[in-house]
């Protein structure tokens, strides 16, 4: 009986391995033969009446199993390959989710996450105060910024880690950058609770 018991556990273990040596390796290729999409026509809504998984890999074996998404939510994409939308769906406390999602199950808006002029010019510091303030010792090539210019008040900008392989050691805390309108004055939460921000250069 111990014997059956230890086979069982050992083909599990095997098979998990495999699964995700595969997801793995079919993310590594994804990297080279994904296509970028319009970003003036970026984000989608869920459309399914089911719960959407996020995949690791543009491939339905590779789902994971505790990540999803439900009708009426909203993501950004940014590539598509076999049939599959990488996208990122930002939560209301700034973090965001990263991973391949069923095309089929996603509608266009024909509307646009991208920033506006404006936001364009403070977009383009985030990396230098970043750097600057060193928030964070993750490289460059595996920081995601994203932008939001909804605020009266404030160019909100939610940082976190890209879902690539060379980043998946990477050790990461998602934050919060805010970028005053006007006078540019710069806020961060990182190191702090979610919604407490002190001031940074």
């Amino acid at each position: 009986m111990i014997k059956i018991i230890l086979s069982i556990l050992l083909y599990s273990f095997c098979c998990y391995s495999f699964a995700n040596d595969f997801c793995s390796d079919l993310s590594k290729k994804a990297e080279k033969e994904q296509a970028y999409i319009d970003h003036s026509m970026n984000i989608f809504k869920v459309v399914s009446k089911t719960r959407l998984y996020f995949n690791s890999a543009p491939i339905e074996q590779c789902k994971i199993n505790n990540l999803f998404l439900v009708n009426g939510d909203v993501v950004s994409g940014y590539t598509t390959l076999n049939g599959y939308l990488f996208a990122s769906y930002f939560k209301k406390n700034g973090d965001s989710v990263d991973g391949w999602l069923k095309l089929s199950d996603l509608k266009n808006t024909g509307y646009t996450s991208g920033p506006s002029s404006d936001e364009q010019t403070v977009f383009d510091i985030i990396p230098d105060i970043i750097k600057k303030n060193k928030l964070t010792t993750a490289p460059e090539e595996c920081i995601n910024i994203s932008g939001d210019d909804t605020d009266n008040k404030y160019y909100k900008f939610a940082i976190s880690k890209k879902i690539l392989e060379k980043c998946k050691d990477v050790q990461f805390t998602p934050f919060s950058i805010l970028v005053k309108k006007g006078n540019q004055e710069v806020y961060t939460n990182q190191g702090d609770e979610i919604d407490k921000f002190h001031p940074i250069e």
